[in-house]
């Protein structure tokens, strides 16, 4: 794969590897990636908690409709898939 930077982004890969912590441009773009992708799985984390606590408290609160356990994981699976 080739990516194509603009000049500050070349810059700044530049920058990072003459600071000695990346051996090369491919080691600054993979540590990119690597920290983009934690960031959004902490994102996606972070919403099915909110999803969870609402839905506690609206159990808490007598507000639920009862589903199996099958019907439950297929709703989640079509609500959140492509997002986990």
């Amino acid at each position: 794969m080739q990516v194509t930077l603009s000049k500050i982004w070349d810059e700044y890969v530049v920058a990072q590897v003459g600071t000695g912590l990346y051996a090369d441009a491919d080691d600054v773009v993979r540590a990119a990636l690597r920290l983009h992708q934690s960031q959004m799985e902490s994102r996606q984390l972070r919403s099915l908690q909110e999803a969870v606590a609402v839905g506690a408290r609206q159990a808490e609160q007598g507000e639920f409709v009862e589903q199996s356990l099958e019907e439950i994981f297929a709703e989640a699976e079509t609500e959140y898939s492509g997002q986990l």
